[in-house]
């Protein structure tokens, strides 16, 4: 794992598995889209997370682009 301080070198980010880097891609995307619900929508977090999931599940990516 790699800390805070270490930087890949371009060799190394090119070996990473594309499928590892579409999983941190999803990662962020859900966080994206949590940190707008609850800033532009609120409400209850079972709610929230009922809407966050509709959003970013492949058809609602899918929906969105």
């Amino acid at each position: 794992m790699y800390t805070e301080r270490e930087i890949l070198s371009e060799r190394e980010a090119m070996q990473l598995n594309p499928v590892t880097l579409a999983f941190v891609g999803d990662a962020v995307y859900s966080l994206y889209v949590r940190e707008r619900l609850t800033l532009e929508v609120g409400g209850k977090s079972a709610d929230l997370q009922r809407v966050a999931a509709k959003g970013f599940s492949a058809q609602g990516q899918s929906e969105f682009l």
